[in-house]
């Protein structure tokens, strides 16, 4: 966010379009630097020339005193104003820097954007991930397909050092522990997903001509300086988009991009998969996008241009430590650079409470632990749970006998709906009792 400072008001002699070098103060104002303006801040700033007028945010550099123009609203159909040389420039705040934080907690489209919630696999380090789905939290999952070796975790450890980032304690991080420098035609590796559920996608209104567009952001950090793809396909995999980022070796950067509203193509309304998002893939010919920054219709999930992060060493890794995506107009931010000290703090406060979280985790998967006792009879007997939340379906289900009485069969799971499941002892011969837990899978 562009920061604030009181009375600051200053003439410019500049005209035209560009940077705009600042004079003397206004009569009754500060000049910048008495306003408390430090060399290199990113500020809030208004342009008042007459009958036109600007307003947006730029950076304020003390030496030559000048500061760069990102227009956000003008009288000049939001480009640039034309300078003529007797403007006066102020600073002051736009609408888009007061963000409703309750409710931008409640527009985010992804499930556990902190990665605090990991009911099935907790912290464990899972090697040799391969192409089945390892989820290292609720919803994110890492899988791939080529000759690399990959392992994938819920790092438990404050994300970065830094006051602000000190506050992701939890972050997906997936690692080469052996690399592939030439990944095939049809070899992928991704090491941060999430599939989105059509209920959810659905206020987007993509596939028709008021398609919404969307702010991926998020923190991210690799071991190799590159550029790295930000992607977003239908669950049908015929329509994709394709942006990319840069990052630094082993340096956390926060990263926002815009996605524009797909106004083509099929994305699910109801309760399946409709819309998936990867970062930091890595892909062969078969997966990269013919042109960035343009809707395809086909499923790519990378670009010729995209760094391979697996490409050698045995200790190469992407990780990411918060990813949420807002409608666009949600969050006053547009680019990363506003994204900074109380900015910062202000993005990582829109969360759902934990419990509202979790509740959402468990539409999708829901680790429950029950018990049963069956009096002396032959024949089965079953328990049935009620499920809190409502799965998104009926869930298969996989029990885990805690404790049995000696000489008792174990239960197996014997069906559910979206709302209950039921665990079943079939043979029984005498009274028994049982203690289990089950995992309810409704994933897409």
């Amino acid at each position: 966010m562009a920061k604030l400072y009181n009375l600051a008001g200053m003439s410019t002699s500049t005209t035209g379009t560009g940077t705009i070098t600042l004079g003397s103060a206004i009569y009754g104002h500060l000049t910048f630097a008495q306003a408390g303006v430090q060399d290199g801040d990113l500020v809030g700033y208004a342009v008042k020339d007459g009958a036109a007028s600007e307003v947006g945010y730029g950076v304020y550099t003390a030496s030559g005193t000048t500061l760069t123009r990102t227009v956000r609203k003008s009288t000049n159909s939001d480009a640039a104003i034309n300078l003529s040389g007797s403007a006066e420039v102020f600073i002051a705040p736009a609408a888009e820097d007061f963000l409703p934080l309750s409710s931008g907690a409640e527009l985010g489209l992804l499930t556990n954007p902190f990665f605090e919630i990991s009911q099935e696999n907790g912290t464990t380090l899972m090697s040799a991930i391969g192409s089945t789905n390892t989820y290292a939290a609720d919803q994110w999952y890492a899988v791939e397909s080529s000759d690399a070796v990959c392992s994938t975790q819920n790092v438990a450890t404050p994300f970065s050092s830094t006051a602000t980032l000190k506050r992701l304690q939890n972050s997906i991080k997936t690692v080469a522990t052996t690399a592939d420098g030439t990944i095939g035609a049809d070899q992928y590796i991704h090491p941060c997903a999430q599939v989105v559920e059509g209920t959810f996608w659905r206020s987007l209104g993509w596939g028709g001509s008021d398609a919404r567009s969307v702010d991926v952001v998020f923190v991210a950090q690799c071991s190799v300086t590159g550029t790295y793809p930000v992607a977003i396909t239908n669950a049908a995999g015929n329509r994709s988009y394709v942006t990319t980022v840069g990052l630094t070796a082993n340096t956390p950067k926060i990263c926002i991009v815009r996605i524009p509203g797909d106004t083509g193509g099929t994305w699910v309304t109801t309760a399946a998969a409709s819309a998936k998002l990867y970062i930091g893939s890595v892909g062969g010919s078969d997966y990269q996008a013919s042109a960035l920054d343009a809707w395809e219709a086909a499923g790519k999930l990378t670009h010729s241009t995209c760094t391979n992060w697996a490409a050698s060493g045995t200790t190469d890794f992407f990780q990411v430590g918060y990813c949420q995506i807002f409608p666009a107009g949600v969050l006053p931010w547009s680019s990363a650079s506003e994204i900074t000290g109380e900015a910062l703090q202000q993005l990582l406060n829109i969360r759902r409470p934990y419990d509202d979280e979790l509740r959402r985790c468990r539409r999708y998967y829901n680790n429950i632990r029950t018990g049963f006792v069956m009096s002396a009879h032959n024949g089965a007997s079953r328990t049935y749970t009620t499920l809190e939340p409502e799965m998104r379906s009926a869930p298969v289900g996989t029990v885990t006998v805690i404790y049995k009485y000696p000489g008792s069969s174990d239960p197996v799971f014997a069906g559910s709906t979206t709302i209950s499941a039921q665990i079943q002892q079939a043979t029984a011969n005498g009274g028994s009792d049982w203690e289990v837990t089950c995992a309810l899978n409704s994933r897409m």
